[in-house]
């Protein structure tokens, strides 16, 4: 799963960059800082809620797993699921 992460994450960091290249140094920079700290809070958080059960890591996978997919939907503003000619994803825009 961590492997997968590291792709998607790479991937979506590319993408984040592309409207930015002539500040592309600063925005990894501050990209590479928000998610450091978000992740390090949302760990905390996570850990904090711990009982001796999965249910914790259960549910911090579920609601992070969700809240990306809300970012993801609002950022995109809904192409994430329109189809191009013949049925595949329009890559062109």
């Amino acid at each position: 799963m961590m492997f997968c992460f590291g792709l998607v994450m790479s991937n979506f960091g590319a993408i984040a960059m592309e409207p930015l290249g002539h500040i592309a140094g600063a925005a990894a920079s501050l990209q590479g800082f928000i998610t450091t700290i978000g992740g390090a809070l949302g760990g905390f958080l996570i850990g904090q809620l711990f009982d001796g059960t999965v249910g914790p890591l259960t549910l911090g996978f579920f609601g992070f797993g969700l809240a990306g997919m809300v970012a993801v939907l609002v950022t995109e503003k809904g192409k994430l699921f329109q189809t191009g000619q013949g049925g595949a994803p329009d890559m062109a825009h």
